[in-house]
């Protein structure tokens, strides 16, 4: 099981403390998904428990806090989901459902999320492992040194890290748990069980959840940000990320977070475009403005 450090929050990442920086500075390259992903040891089965504390979060890689997913708002998925004339659709599909919508659209930064790029599904994954439950700073440290175990690959080889040992890997920063999910990630895709990018492209969202959620420490929430960042899937809808249900509290001026249920209910009238509207409601948060108990 992934290593613990933090109180339980309702889901996702927390709210951060100072909404003062640079709204999306250094987003293009950011993997840091502090959603705690973790698998039972004795069943097997891969769950997420977010364990992230409000009052202790920082924004990782300069990002700005208060976020959730919205963090990985510049990656650039490959594929053409996000086609032009598909934003132009989506945008007034969004602003017709609620006044209240329309408002937020006109304030907020634009959609921008960009087709193009090329995903390695291996190398995107075993970052968001060595993310996890960690600062940006601390993170992105801990990830440079294990890239530096392989200095002479551009891409990292799962074969390599598989054949690396433990010791190698936890004097690079890595925790037990998460070198056993990182040698886990690799075995699972050197016998195929996560996809390559170009099969991913010819997958739905749900099949490659139920493919790469196999993997240990690779939680749910995880694979839909890769479904919406890197692979630029339109109707994403992550119902278990704090942002978006803390976002759409503060839109609609409700009193209490929307459970993962009831997001569920809500993300209807936005489909086929609820990554668009998820996109909208990390950035509520960008807003400085208080309007209710949330903010």
């Amino acid at each position: 099981v992934m290593d613990v450090v933090a109180p339980c929050v309702p889901t996702g990442l927390a709210a951060g403390r100072d909404a003062g920086r640079d709204s999306l500075a250094r987003l293009a390259r950011s993997r840091s998904l502090r959603r705690c992903d973790v698998r039972s040891a004795d069943k097997g089965l891969a769950r997420s428990v977010p364990r992230i504390n409000p009052a202790e979060w920082t924004p990782p890689r300069g990002v700005p806090t208060k976020k959730c997913g919205a963090h990985l708002s510049r990656r650039f998925p490959c594929g053409n989901n996000l086609h032009p004339m598909k934003h132009e659709k989506a945008h007034r599909h969004l602003r017709a459902s609620h006044p209240c919508m329309a408002e937020l659209m006109a304030r907020a930064r634009r959609f921008e999320v960009e087709a193009g790029g090329v995903l390695r599904p291996f190398e995107a994954l075993a970052e968001s492992i060595a993310y996890q439950q960690l600062s940006g700073k601390a993170a992105a440290t801990i990830w440079g040194r294990v890239r530096a175990l392989y200095p002479r690959r551009r891409n990292l080889d799962p074969k390599l890290v598989r054949q690396t040992p433990d010791e190698t890997l936890r004097a690079a920063g890595l925790s037990r748990s998460k070198i056993a999910a990182l040698k886990d990630l690799a075995a699972k895709t050197l016998d195929g069980t996560v996809p390559t990018a170009r099969a991913l492209a010819r997958m739905s969202d749900e099949e490659i959840i139920e493919r790469l959620t196999q993997v240990r420490g690779i939680g749910r929430w995880t694979v839909e940000m890769l479904l919406l960042f890197d692979l630029g899937r339109l109707d994403v809808w992550p119902v278990g990320d704090y942002g978006v249900q803390k976002g759409l509290a503060k839109t609609f001026g409700k009193r209490k977070l929307p459970s993962p249920k009831q997001l569920m209910k809500l993300g209807e009238k936005w489909r086929p475009y609820r990554s668009v509207a998820a996109w909208y409601f990390w950035r509520a948060l960008d807003q400085p403005e208080k309007t209710n108990r949330f903010d």
